[in-house]
């Protein structure tokens, strides 16, 4: 689970900002237990309250399930916070690794035979995430591929993304705009595109620039039109 904090909250009365410093927002140390300790409660608040659909059978004995919690207590919980990113550019990017990517691209996938599956991965234990020595292949059985892949595809009534504070649903758009006014911010204005290439040239964004190295540019060799026929209902109401 990933989760991004803001750099500050409303008071409660609505009256004003509360910035949060730039060199603290909570001990890094103090994470796992805090956290593991809120986890816990409330899973055995659900469980009290009979919303497990998922538990096991053996844990609705209660000896199983004090076993269980003393064994989640005595584990060491992984809870780590870093430094917020330099750009939205770079938050952006981080977003869209787990907004709009499945587990694993096509380019990644090497090989598909009868003996499994090729794909290539970035070894996270290479500091150089752009060297030679992170990118490796691994080869994995059909069906243990398939239960990694599977792994990723959330259960019903799941959200890929939540947003609670300042983000919550209910009031968004109500709270960003009490902070902008009180941060002195100007109102964003819902953009107008009357002509695509306009508004890209002042996003300062080059659509023809090439994705893979950046530096060269993509040129338009020829168009491929479509000639078909259109639906019938479309001409019927011509």
């Amino acid at each position: 689970m990933h989760c991004l904090v803001t750099g500050g909250a409303l008071k409660r009365d609505g009256s004003g900002f509360v910035q949060a410093p730039n060199n603290f927002l909570f001990p890094v140390r103090a994470l796992s237990p805090v956290f593991r300790a809120i986890f816990l409660r409330e899973l055995e608040a659900l469980r009290a309250a009979g919303k497990l659909s998922h538990c096991p059978p053996e844990l609705h004995d209660e000896a199983n399930w004090k076993q269980l919690l003393i064994r989640l207590h005595r584990h060491a919980w992984v809870v780590y916070a870093e430094a917020p990113f330099d750009s939205p550019q770079h938050l952006i990017r981080y977003l869209g690794r787990y907004v709009n990517r499945i587990a694993i691209a096509n380019y990644r996938i090497l090989a598909v035979d009868a003996d499994g599956v090729v794909f290539r991965y970035r070894d996270n234990r290479v500091k150089d995430p752009e060297s030679p020595e992170a990118q490796k292949t691994m080869r994995l059985s059909g069906p243990e591929f398939i239960r990694r892949f599977l792994q990723h595809v959330l259960p019903p009534g799941f959200h890929q993304i939540r947003y609670y504070g300042l983000l919550g649903g209910s009031r968004r758009k109500a709270n960003l705009t009490a902070c902008r006014a009180l941060l002195g911010l100007d109102q964003p204005e819902a953009p107008y595109i009357a002509d695509l290439e306009g508004f890209l040239s002042k996003q300062t964004i080059d659509p023809s620039l090439c994705p893979n190295c950046g530096k060269g540019h993509l040129r338009q060799v020829f168009q491929i039109l479509s000639f078909h026929d259109p639906p019938a209902e479309y001409a019927a109401a011509a």
